[in-house]
């Protein structure tokens, strides 16, 4: 009787353990990038830091009003090209996002994070929210 009983004890235990990693596998393998939204003043301190790539999504026209940095990367949403060349950006860095009022960005960081890319940050609001707060832009 003890010896069925240790075997039990022994199951049991080993049982135990292997549901454990096989928990923890999963949460690994279901876990889901999403996109980060930034407002105006923390977007500025996290690109700053020049870590990561600053995108802007607007049109040339929208470009002549300002950019938040001259080393922007410009890839219009509307150009034909636009999910081939976004798609070269590499995965393994931050991107840093933003347009005119936050909706192209987030649905261009969407497209991102869809692909594969995990560290994606969007500025809310846009650059309506960026001269809200009395943020500079650069000119070209």
């Amino acid at each position: 009787m003890k010896n069925l009983l240790f075997a039990f004890s022994i199951l049991f235990t080993l049982g135990s353990c292997s549901s454990g990693e096989t928990q923890k596998d999963n949460l690994n393998e279901n876990s889901v990038a999403k996109v980060i939204s930034l407002n105006s003043i923390d977007f500025q301190s996290k690109f700053q830091t020049g870590e990561g790539i600053l995108l802007d999504v607007r049109t040339p026209a929208e470009i002549n009003q300002g950019l938040l940095s001259k080393n922007a990367k410009i890839i219009d949403i509307y150009a034909n090209d636009f999910s081939k060349r976004v798609l070269e950006l590499p995965k393994d860095q931050k991107i840093y996002i933003y347009c005119s009022a936050g909706i192209r960005s987030e649905q261009a960081a969407n497209f991102l994070i869809q692909n594969g890319y995990t560290q994606v940050f969007h500025l809310k609001g846009g650059l309506g929210d960026w001269t809200r707060n009395g943020l500079p832009l650069e000119r070209l």
